[in-house]
């Protein structure tokens, strides 16, 4: 009953929050910013909400749980994957309004057009949006079987890129691509990527092995397959979205230089 409480309370603080920003925002720039770039930043902000109160539950739970990282225990590991595992439909209802505003094609066509539509263009985020909530939540509150807050909390901890990630793409939807301001936020969302999505899994796995007494090598032998396989999946995910961010910087250097050379060019 209580995880059911926590979960409709979750759905309802994501979609409220989200509905919220959105008539404010549509009250203060609807003659200014379109429709669909309004609610993308209205989504933006939720995430980045989001992501700082998982960041910051995370960083509570591992700071508590440093004594025995295996058996210490603190009430938020669980209760916080109640809570926001809603947000992954949200985010996708919120997504699809966004999707909805931006193609104007498909605003007459039935709803299962839309979805198809949606769906087609944005395959990556949904494997994403899936695929965690399938591992995460099962992980957390079932299989681990009360084990490990400590890797719970640093897990929340991933979600300090996020803001990041959503300062970049405001830029891009208001037309501050070729900012210096966009290149560095573009630069410290990979840093902070790599860090909170990537590097955290080798940094997991040497502090099993601290508490373990073994060596770094020997942790993956020493823990059941599930967490392995479970680890895998997730890094695989991060690793192919961090190869997208590193494209997308390659590009805009790119871009940067090109730009100047041709100046440089003209002025000869």
């Amino acid at each position: 009953m209580e995880v059911a409480g926590l979960t409709l309370a979750g759905g309802a603080t994501f979609s409220c929050t989200y509905l919220l920003i959105r008539r404010t925002l549509l009250l203060a720039f609807s003659h200014k910013i379109s429709t669909d770039i309004l609610c993308d930043l209205s989504l933006k902000i939720v995430s980045s909400l989001q992501a700082i109160a998982s960041f910051t539950i995370g960083k509570i739970i591992a700071t508590a749980c440093q004594g025995n990282i295996m058996i210490d225990r603190h009430w938020l590991s669980n209760s916080y994957a109640a809570f926001a595992l809603p947000y992954f439909v949200y985010d996708v209802a919120a997504m699809y309004e966004v999707h909805y505003h931006q193609y104007k094609e498909i605003q007459k066509k039935p709803l299962l057009f839309g979805i198809q539509h949606f769906l087609r263009r944005n395959k990556a985020i949904m494997i994403h949006h899936i695929v965690l909530p399938i591992i995460f939540y099962p992980a957390i509150m079932l299989l681990r079987k009360g084990y490990g807050d400590f890797f719970v909390g640093i897990f929340y901890q991933i979600e300090l890129a996020i803001p990041f990630i959503v300062f970049r793409g405001a830029l891009a939807e208001l037309n501050m691509k070729d900012t210096t301001l966009y290149v560095i936020s573009g630069l410290l969302m990979i840093v902070t990527f790599t860090i909170t999505r990537v590097a955290v899994f080798p940094y997991l796995y040497w502090k099993y092995s601290i508490h373990a007494n073994i060596s770094f090598w020997e942790v993956p032998w020493n823990i059941p397959i599930k967490c392995n396989v479970g680890c895998l999946i997730i890094l695989v995910l991060q690793v192919y979205w961090l190869a997208v961010m590193v494209r997308g910087a390659v590009r805009v250097f790119y871009k940067m230089y090109i730009r100047r050379i041709s100046k440089k060019s003209s002025t000869e």
